[in-house]
């Protein structure tokens, strides 16, 4: 999982914070439904008092080479953008 998180940070030069808990997404929904109850101030204030943090991912060494491509990226999108919407057709 750290290498798809790791090729995350990357595409978007972020570190995200990895937690001690299974099941992130449940784990953060119940942490909203905290939140909006009213039993902390905020869903920052329920995330600091339950949420230990146990380290984070840095973006990749080819963060560099991923900023230069990135720009050619967008430029191709629309242009291959039919392309993708044919295959999808012929996969129906």
């Amino acid at each position: 999982m750290a290498y798809f998180i790791g090729i995350d940070t990357s595409t978007t030069a972020t570190k995200p914070l990895l937690m001690d808990e299974n099941g992130q997404v449940l784990y953060g929904a119940a942490l909203l439904a905290v939140a909006g109850s009213g039993v902390f101030r905020s869903v920052e204030s329920t995330c600091d008092a339950t949420i230990t943090i146990t380290g984070n991912i840095s973006p990749g060494t080819d963060q560099s080479v991923y900023d230069q491509l990135y720009p050619l990226y967008r430029e191709l999108y629309p242009a291959l953008r039919p392309t993708f919407t044919a295959v999808g057709r012929e996969r129906q």
